[in-house]
């Protein structure tokens, strides 16, 4: 019997129950895209240990590629820049951490 005439029954799944199976398991997987989101203040801590550990808060994608897209939303807000908005408050907060106000 050729590979292609092989019968169901010869207790070797056929392409489509592998496929399922592959389909079924697909499920089960953590999609990447599923992040626990952070708050301000969880951020702002982190950006305190980074200015702690490295003497300033100049973070690189090469450094920490989350905290850098943070501090770049951040200064953009500050500058009234894109989309998002920023409070007094916290660009007070965001001060303590910099170098400088820019």
């Amino acid at each position: 019997m050729e590979f292609w005439q092989r019968q169901a029954n010869d207790g070797l799944p056929n392409d489509n129950e592998v496929n399922e199976q592959e389909n079924n398991d697909k499920h089960l997987e953590v999609p990447r895209t599923c992040r626990t989101r952070k708050s301000f203040e969880e951020r702002l801590e982190e950006l305190k240990a980074f200015k702690t550990k490295h003497g300033h808060v100049r973070v690189t994608a090469k450094h920490d590629k989350i905290l850098h897209s943070f501090c770049a939303k951040m200064r953009s807000a500050r500058r009234g820049a894109g989309i998002m908005t920023i409070t007094e408050d916290r660009i007070k907060a965001l001060a303590i951490t910099e170098d400088r106000i820019k």
